[in-house]
């Protein structure tokens, strides 16, 4: 799969903030003060988010899988990270595309911030040569029942039908 993910991030405008296809930065007016920094952005994509953030004199770092040579961290979020120093996690619109069993781990690596902001994205979305991105395709009350075992929900936002985008924090 991480394949896959190199070739829609190299050859399409997916996540790309100029194109408006960057969740992060379209969603940023629903979190921006609700996020403590330091922030890290797990699953950031093409590092627009992390940008964007820092534009604004928030410290942020991100971290992906793909490796887009634009100054992130190359990485699989799917294994335990050591999140210290950073007050907020945020994952939007990355969730759905883990397997259902390495979830937890990055659950688990969000949970090491006193924060997080969170999207999820209940329906499918296929690439090119029908290949489904959406891996683990849940319910929103799914989703909620797996925040709420670490977190307050202090807001939710729906984006649309599909799409919700939370902001939590540390019980």
């Amino acid at each position: 799969m991480k394949d896959v993910y190199q070739k829609l991030m190299d050859t399409t405008d997916y996540g790309k903030h100029e194109k408006n296809k960057c969740p992060g930065a379209k969603f940023f007016p629903m979190f921006e003060k609700f996020i403590d920094p330091p922030v890290m952005d797990l699953g950031c994509g093409t590092g627009d988010t992390v940008r964007l953030l820092k534009s604004k004199g928030i410290f942020a770092d991100g971290i992906d899988w793909v490796n887009l040579n634009n100054d992130m961290m190359v990485r699989d979020i799917t294994q335990p990270i050591d999140m210290f120093g950073y007050n907020t996690a945020l994952c939007i619109d990355v969730l759905e595309h883990i397997p259902e069993e390495k979830v937890h781990v990055l659950l688990f690596n969000i949970a090491q911030c006193k924060k997080a902001v969170v999207s999820v994205h209940t329906g499918s979305s296929i690439f090119c040569d029908d290949i489904e991105l959406h891996i683990t395709q849940h319910s929103f009350k799914w989703w909620e029942r797996k925040l709420k075992e670490r977190w307050r929900i202090v807001k939710e936002h729906l984006i649309n039908y599909e799409r919700k985008l939370y902001l939590l924090e540390k019980k």
